[in-house]
């Protein structure tokens, strides 16, 4: 058999290089394949070979039934008479520069407009996925075929023009043959993987949670289905790194959500459908990683997505994701409640980037909880830190969370501010509480107007026994992330990554069901300024934690 195939491809060989108007084969009058052939930069082609073949691919060998030639004008253009009903390859050469086109299914009236684009040519390359490797991969008319698959089911075919070409595969009972168009300018195509079916090849369908590594890196779309199928798989991959080398853990931190800023440098937004619907991230072996869409814009190439990192371990400076894209029949797989979980710790988490802020209606928590807050008060200006924001009036603006408790236990708050300063009033960030009496709070942290700093009240009898923490690091008029840990009848503060002062001594409030607000309380003592990525946490998140969320969200922040 081995002996039949190469005197196939000897005969092609032979073929390509015949000047013979008519080199063999039974023609029919009055069929005729005429078109033009350009170069790269789309001026006419003089003088180019065309060859027209008419092939037959066994499991045996390629049997050659007829094969015509003709060179172009001087305006690129070619015409051949006497071709035969049936389907041929036409192929066009100048030098080793050569152009393919498989016309299928030629009748009475020929072929009048074939535009074949010469370039170089490339090595095309994939896996023909089947029960039992062996057999062959070739490109009909190439002259380099008949490629043996590896114990993969691997194959690499060079020399491939770029055009329309039929790949097929042999095994020892039959051919199995598809059609692709390619005009990229790449050395090298890739396909995505195909398997023997009872029409042909076709397209293996497979959930991007078992997607082989081999398709990390590839770009699928320099080589497309001639037919009308979808194809069924992610078309487009890239590999980005987040560094925060400056932030590096010093122990292991599990079930990280990490905000990762999409743009023109690292994702091509004409790849992706309908605002990242077919968005995927895989960590650098492959494996799926939960995330949340907060926001896309595909007009102005930006997008917000937060990653749930299941483990970076102590010393780790970056992360490898793969981000994968271009499937017109994906659904969307973000997913806010699986980044942010109440088996992580997740209570409630406040983006501020829903689009219902614009209707006056609730303030969705991204938390598996669903802790959605509402805003008695207009929706005011919404920018953010990170995509949207929520501000707040210094006045009497506020966010109504209900009565849910964060606190039954340590826990951990943090979000980041933009501070216009001081107005001859209290500023609350968070408060749990009815009235100002000891049976009707739980917990409240604020600016303190009196005291000039941070406070951590209960009530404020004798404020000089509470909690109170130095405002002198929080910037006005810009960003500041701000975290407090309540942990064994103690509370602490961070501002941007930096514990200030010490622990303090602290216990909350017994009055569990007072009502739990952002920005503002019962009393008219609204934050004076703007909140982003709202956060409570059960527990008590160490340092390492609160360092590289800032560091990583500063990073993915707006310009």
């Amino acid at each position: 058999m081995r002996n039949l195939w190469y005197v196939a491809i000897l005969a092609l060989l032979g073929l390509w290089s015949c000047d013979n108007r008519h080199a063999g084969g039974v023609t029919d009058i009055g069929n005729s394949v005429a078109g033009t052939i350009v170069n790269a930069q789309g001026k006419p082609q003089v003088g180019a070979r065309v060859t027209l073949v008419r092939v037959n691919a066994s499991i045996s060998g390629v049997e050659i039934l007829d094969s015509l030639s003709t060179i172009t004008d001087d305006q690129g253009a070619f015409l051949v008479t006497k071709v035969s009903a049936g389907s041929w390859i036409v192929k066009g050469s100048v030098g080793s520069l050569a152009a393919l086109d498989h016309v299928n299914k030629i009748k009475d009236e020929g072929v009048d407009s074939l535009h074949m684009v010469l370039g170089a040519p490339r090595t095309l390359q994939g896996h023909i996925v089947f029960s039992s490797y062996g057999g062959r991969a070739f490109v009909l008319g190439v002259t380099n075929v008949l490629q043996s698959l590896d114990s993969m089911g691997e194959f690499a075919i060079q020399s491939l023009p770029p055009g329309h070409f039929e790949l097929c595969f042999s095994d020892s009972i039959q051919v199995y043959c598809r059609d692709f168009v390619s005009a990229a300018n790449v050395d090298t195509l890739n396909l995505l993987d195909l398997r023997p079916a009872t029409s042909g090849l076709e397209w293996v369908d497979y959930a991007v949670d078992s997607l082989p590594s081999y398709y990390l890196g590839k770009d699928f779309a320099t080589v497309q289905s001639v037919d009308t199928t979808t194809t069924p798989a992610w078309l487009w991959s890239h590999e980005i790194t987040i560094d925060f080398a400056v932030a590096a853990p010093t122990q292991t931190l599990s079930a990280f959500p990490l905000a990762v800023k999409l743009d023109s440098s690292n994702i091509e937004f004409a790849r992706m459908h309908m605002g990242g619907r077919d968005l995927r991230i895989l960590d650098s072996l492959g494996k799926r990683l939960d995330f949340e869409i907060e926001s896309w814009d595909s007009t102005n190439s930006s997008a917000l997505v937060w990653v749930r990192i299941p483990s970076i371990v102590a010393g780790q400076t970056r992360v490898r994701l793969w981000i994968l894209g271009d499937n017109a029949q994906a659904v969307t797989a973000s997913s806010p409640k699986n980044v942010f979980a109440a088996g992580d710790g997740f209570l409630g988490v406040y983006h501020f980037a829903e689009s219902s802020l614009d209707s006056l209606s609730k303030v969705h928590d991204a938390s598996s909880f669903g802790h959605h807050g509402v805003m008695p008060q207009p929706a005011y200006a919404r920018s953010g830190h990170l995509g949207g924001g929520l501000s707040f009036d210094g006045i009497d603006d506020y966010v109504d969370l209900g009565t849910w408790d964060p606190c039954g236990g340590d826990f951990t708050a943090s979000l980041w501010v933009n501070w216009k300063g001081f107005n001859g009033r209290h500023q609350v960030l968070f408060a749990k509480r009815n009235a100002w009496m000891p049976d009707s709070t739980r917990w409240q942290w604020h600016y303190d107007l009196f005291r000039g700093g941070f406070g951590v009240y209960q009530i404020a009898i004798d404020t000089t026994k509470l909690p109170l923490f130095s405002a002198s690091s929080v910037t006005l008029n810009d960003w500041s992330y701000l975290t407090m840990v309540y942990h064994a009848d103690s509370v602490r503060m961070w501002v941007n990554g930096v514990q200030i002062d010490s622990a303090q001594a602290f216990t909350p409030g017994t009055f569990v069901g007072a009502t739990l607000r952002l920005g503002g309380s019962d009393a008219g003592e609204s934050w004076n300024g703007s909140f982003d990525e709202v956060r409570l946490e059960s527990g008590a998140r160490n340092e390492d934690w609160i360092r590289l969320a800032m560091q990583t969200q500063k990073q993915a922040a707006n310009p």
